[in-house]
């Protein structure tokens, strides 16, 4: 039995500062009888400066950890199995983003898989998964999705020993399996909420946005 873990933090902020003017600026036409240029104004402008600000940054944060399990008995059975846990999240530490979006990511999730072979010629495979999503409603944010699989090594047969130098590999397999997705409507968050809205930061001031209602989907899962 073998085991690992790992783990990761990575944080990322950004920000910057914006100065501009915008002078009245003139074309030149030529020269008077005097030298002096002749100039025509093409463009309104000040002599006052701008300023803009912005922010933005993340955290993220992952984890893995995993046992695997491989052993022959009597050169006839091989089993080996497969225990796995995984965290993800992410969440922005500045403000300057849709409020939607200051909410962490959160994903979590088991799997699992056990195998059997009989002398490497038929083969059964179940394998899982538990995951859990932020994104559904209390209750269903967690879905279980199994898989199954059947296989037969024809190669491996001592009747196909002759036809090994045609075709050196040969197997049949079938397997039926479920997932999820917790992308529903593409960055929609919360799907089960009717209203949002949003706030975003503009420069050095705060304007507030509603995104406007959308219809809540409470049963998705």
């Amino acid at each position: 039995m073998k085991g690992n873990a790992k783990f990761s933090w990575d944080a990322r902020n950004e920000s910057t500062l914006d100065k501009r003017k915008s002078p009245v600026t003139y074309d030149a036409l030529g020269r008077d009888k005097e030298g002096n240029l002749i100039l025509h104004q093409n463009r309104d402008g000040n002599d006052f400066l701008s300023l803009a600000r912005s922010n933005r940054g993340a955290q993220t944060w992952n984890f893995e950890t995993s046992l695997t399990y491989d052993q022959v008995f009597n050169d006839d059975h091989r089993v080996n199995g497969l225990f796995f846990i995984q965290y993800h999240g992410n969440i922005p530490t500045i403000s300057r983003l849709i409020i939607l979006q200051l909410f962490a990511n959160r994903n979590i999730g088991i799997a699992g898989r056990a195998a059997y072979s009989f002398r490497d010629k038929y083969f059964a495979e179940f394998n899982f998964g538990y995951n859990g999503s932020e994104n559904f409603a209390p209750g269903k944010r967690f879905g279980f999705f199994p898989s199954g699989a059947l296989g037969y090594m024809i190669s491996n047969e001592d009747f196909w020993k002759s036809l090994s130098s045609v075709i050196s590999l040969l197997k049949i397999k079938g397997s039926y399996g479920e997932i999820g997705n917790d992308k529903i409507g593409g960055d929609r968050r919360f799907a089960y909420n009717t209203e949002r809205c949003s706030i975003r930061e503009v420069g050095i001031s705060d304007v507030i946005r509603q995104s406007g209602s959308e219809v809540s989907q409470p049963d998705i899962r």
